[in-house]
């Protein structure tokens, strides 16, 4: 094989969803989340963002270890952040992103985020156009 694309041969990645409960992410559903008192919503998704980055941070721990170097985050990974209560939340949370992102970074970990099937920014109805925009803000959010 030539020597120029050695180096270019696919590297395995690890997606976001595993049976390991080591990095599988909480949610909440709405219909739940919403039943509780507005203070309990937030503690609630307080709660669940801590947990759900400690998990990533041990995802990342994972993929250092097994030489893997592409992790596919869950778009679910902090529930209702495209909502006014989950993005004042996800704010709370802005070193901790840091501190997670600059590690993976420094081990040469690639973190990737695939959006849900209904974001569908060629969609013919505005409301669904408008509502995949928020999302796709959100995510950029997360990265940055």
């Amino acid at each position: 094989m030539n020597t120029q694309y050695q180096s270019q041969l696919p590297e395995l990645g690890l997606v976001c969803i595993t049976a390991s409960d080591q990095v599988r992410f909480r949610t909440i559903t709405r219909k739940r989340l919403l039943l509780l008192s507005p203070d309990e919503q937030a503690q609630k998704l307080r709660d669940l963002y801590g947990e759900n980055l400690r998990r990533l941070d041990g995802a990342i721990t994972f993929c250092d270890r097994a030489g893997i170097h592409l992790y596919r985050l869950s778009s679910g990974l902090f529930p209702f952040a495209d909502d006014t209560i989950g993005a004042d939340i996800l704010t709370e949370f802005t070193d901790e992103l840091h501190r997670v992102g600059s590690r993976a970074f420094e081990l040469g970990i690639r973190l990737v985020l695939h959006p849900d099937q209904f974001v569908v920014l060629n969609s013919d109805r505005p409301d669904v156009i408008d509502n995949s925009r928020k999302i796709l803000n959100t995510h950029a959010r997360i990265f940055d």
